[in-house]
Order: structure tokens, then sequence, then C-alpha cells
């Protein structure tokens, strides 16, 4: 089963198909208001490859996230799941 997820702010489709690593899931956190996607980039930059990694926080589907987890989760990127 293919799961997509969307970055808001890059529009960067990131997947768990890994015989494509360009742009990958990592790992996936269901919480209580919302579900964090912890995601990786293949950069290749001055002859090395890097992997850097960070979360999108996906807010959950028709209910309002808790306030309390919106100041918790301020600080990473914003996104929607891909149908």
């Amino acid at each position: 089963m293919l799961i997509q997820v969307k970055e808001n702010a890059t529009d960067i489709i990131y997947d768990n198909d890994m015989s494509k690593d360009k742009h990958s899931i990592l790992e996936i956190h269901f919480c209580t208001s919302y579900t964090q996607v912890v995601v990786q980039d293949k950069i290749e930059e001055g002859g090395q490859i890097l992997y850097p990694k960070h979360s999108i926080i996906i807010p959950p589907l028709n209910s309002r996230p808790n306030w309390i987890d919106e100041i918790a989760t301020q600080g990473d990127n914003a996104g929607i799941w891909i149908k």
C-alpha cells in the first residue's frame, strides 16, 4: 500500500516506496489530535550525499486539533495526506 504525504511549504510529496530514495517516509506517529510523519530527503552537496530528516504535522480529519498539541508542534511543517 502506497502512503503519500505532501508538505505544504515546499509542495514536495513523500512516500513509503523505498525503491525511490529521494523523498521518503521514515516513521508515522499517530497522536490524539494530529499525525506526525518523519520524512527524509536525499541531497547531493559538494560531492557528498546528505540525508536530512524533519517532521511534517498533519491535522486530524473532520475535527480540530487540541490547542496544547498546536503549541507543541508549532515548529514543524504542516502537510496533508495524498489519496
